[in-house]
């Protein structure tokens, strides 16, 4: 049997204080900051697990970032798309109208007006945001359509923006799929026997022919976004041109068809973020609340537990001042910390 001498009373005593003296600081510090985990050491796993999640948060609120992003600048697009709409429905109206006008004096104050509502659309066309373009593609820094011209400066790239894991989704139109139309090969029949036919060019081009019953060419002209088809319809009624009036009846309608399906496909894109939006505010809610139970002392547990460790500590000392000296005990009271 192995004998316990006095030094080794001694020492386990001393040790015995001094872990005691450990946990109460411990405790107290856990109290102080309110974590439970004061180094990596405390708990490797749980470490482990909360930088998972803190990265996984950062993570979340970076994607929540860019789906503001992304929402506001769909948001933009669609506020001038509207207004967009809403102008090619006013020249709509002129169009409908202007072969009735016999005027000169009529004739040329329609013509002033829509050359105006030209300049509206290019405006709408050219919105831009800060120092972004919102229809130009990926070329956001360069104005997407040139005034006089009218012709697309811009690209057809989609910025596509991460909102979350899988998740990308374009916050941009580029004006060409927007202010143009997908050309088709079309027919139709206008006043005085006259057959128009659409054909599609290079890019949006689209390559207009009035012809005679005779299958004579009786005029040609092409377009490839709505502000050059505007630009005609002003001339052809400067100038009283009847067929060019009514050839642009059937583009001026697909255009406003073009419009109107873009501005559906950017309310499902918003709807599709706003989704991700709350997907993303509960899966960071779920990180944070898992986070907590791994880093937050239940302080309530603390402030009735640090009082009793204190307790347990003073008896000890008491019980170790008969073999431990005074001296070492009034030293190890003084470093203890105080509750």
């Amino acid at each position: 049997m192995m004998q316990i001498t006095t030094s080794m009373l001694y020492n386990q005593l001393l040790a015995s204080i001094q872990n005691s003296q450990t946990t109460e600081s411990k405790l107290n510090q856990q109290l102080a900051s309110g974590q439970k985990i004061l180094a990596p050491s405390d708990d490797v796993q749980g470490t482990m697990r909360a930088l998972d999640y803190e990265v996984n948060i950062n993570k979340n609120n970076q994607y929540a970032t860019d789906v503001k992003t992304a929402t506001n600048s769909l948001n933009q697009a669609n506020t001038a798309l509207t207004t967009f709409s809403s102008t090619l429905s006013t020249i709509t109206g002129i169009l409908d109208n202007a072969n009735a006008a016999s005027n000169p004096s009529i004739q040329q104050t329609m013509s002033t007006e829509v050359a105006q509502l030209r300049d509206q659309l290019l405006d709408l066309a050219n919105t831009k945001v800060g120092n972004t373009y919102l229809f130009s593609g990926f070329k956001t820094n360069l104005q997407p359509y040139a005034a006089g011209t009218y012709t697309y400066q811009g690209d057809s790239g989609s910025l596509n923006v991460p909102c979350g894991t899988g998740f990308p989704i374009a916050s941009n139109i580029p004006g060409s799929s927007v202010f143009s139309y997908p050309p088709a090969a079309h027919t139709t029949q206008i006043s005085g026997g006259l057959t128009v036919s659409y054909t599609p060019g290079a890019g949006t081009t689209v390559n207009v022919n009035i012809t005679d019953a005779n299958n004579n060419l009786v005029k040609s002209f092409s377009f490839s976004n709505a502000m050059q088809m505007t630009d005609l319809l002003s001339t052809a009624i400067a100038n009283n041109d009847t067929p060019t009036i009514e050839a642009l009846q059937y583009p001026f309608n697909q255009i406003q068809n073009q419009v109107n399906s873009v501005q559906a496909d950017i309310g499902a894109r918003l709807s599709a973020l706003q989704t991700q939006s709350a997907s993303l505010t509960q899966g960071t809610t779920n990180l944070q609340d898992n986070l907590s139970s791994i880093q937050d002392a239940d302080t309530t547990a603390l402030g009735a537990e640090i009082p009793m460790m204190n307790t347990a500590l003073q008896a000890l000392y008491s019980a170790s001042s008969q073999i431990l000296p005074m001296s070492l005990i009034n030293f190890l009271q003084a470093s203890s910390p105080t509750p």
